[in-house]
């Protein structure tokens, strides 16, 4: 038997899953945003819409039964495409500061991890 918490948390992760997912074919479909980010911002959204539905999957396998080491390449295949596409998404919106707005982020995760 699950939880409260688990309960809770897989109502959370189901929701997320369809939001994120008609979202992104609402960013997809929009007129008001730029050509250039429109698909790409799409393709994070229904990325993230995976990467919720794996974790929400995981959650009730552990739970009910075993868990499944394939889905855990399958996040992780997931997350680095996103970030991929989220590199893309900063180099397109900021076409000029690009290289130093991903330095940046590269410092900050590489001081993130040491600290």
């Amino acid at each position: 038997m699950m939880s409260t918490d688990e309960v809770i948390r897989a109502l959370a992760y189901a929701l997320m899953v369809a939001s994120f997912a008609y979202i992104g074919v609402r960013v997809w479909n929009a007129t008001m945003m730029p050509d250039m980010l429109r698909r790409p911002v799409a393709v994070l959204l229904w990325l993230q819409a995976a990467i919720y539905a794996l974790i929400m999957i995981g959650l009730l396998l552990l739970r009910l039964a075993h868990p499944v080491p394939a889905l855990v390449w399958l996040n992780t295949a997931l997350i680095t495409t996103q970030a991929a596409v989220c590199l893309y998404v900063i180099v397109q919106v900021f076409r000029r500061q690009a290289a130093r707005l991903i330095a940046v982020l590269l410092a900050a995760v590489v001081v993130g991890m040491r600290g």
